[in-house]
């Protein structure tokens, strides 16, 4: 039985297939999705601790620097997983606009997200209108929270990923992320 199952396994590489006749290209394609998101996953965690030291900064222009490499890193790493995440797993049926498809599940984590990254965007700001506009007194708590926000967009593009519904495909079918992970364990 074990030379049967070695046998069968030299066949299906010299062919190109993965077990159970499934593409190996589509499951290497699949699993570098999966690598990038945890990628981007593992930047947006970065960036929130970037952001929490720039909270608790006393230097002004270093607090200034910080704050730009966090909402760069976060805003990058949510970008990057929503458009080359959705493309590397879904291929052609991935599309950068489609509004009201992709199931139910994959419009309400895109919706949470998005206004998470508006948040993250825009809370920033937030202090340096307020010391404009009213001088003296600092206000602080806007950037952690800003961080926070961006992390928790992250972690909703990850779930809409994963929930989402190719147009023609049954749900219980739709998760490459999901298949990803198996094959690759």
């Amino acid at each position: 039985d074990d030379d049967e199952e070695e046998e069968e396994k030299k066949r299906v590489a010299g062919l190109g297939l993965a077990p159970g006749g499934g593409d190996v290209s589509l499951l290497k394609e699949k699993d570098s999705a999966a690598r990038l998101v945890s990628l981007n996953v593992l930047l947006t965690v970065l960036a929130l601790g970037v952001l929490a030291i720039a909270e608790v900064s006393a230097h002004p222009n270093l607090r200034t620097v910080l704050i730009l490499i966090g909402g760069l890193l976060g805003g990058l790493a949510i970008v990057v997983t929503y458009s080359m995440g959705g493309r590397k797993t879904y291929r052609h049926a991935w599309r950068h606009f489609q509004p009201l498809k992709g199931g139910l599940h994959f419009i309400v984590f895109q919706i949470i997200g998005w206004v998470f990254f508006s948040m993250s965007v825009l809370l920033p700001i937030v202090p340096w209108v307020l010391a404009t506009l009213y001088p003296g007194p600092a206000i602080r708590g806007f950037i952690l929270v800003a961080g926070v926000s961006c992390l928790v967009s992250e972690v909703m593009m990850v779930c809409s990923l994963l929930s989402y519904t190719p147009s023609g495909t049954p749900a219980a079918h739709a998760s490459g992320l999901t298949a990803a992970s198996a094959a690759s364990a």
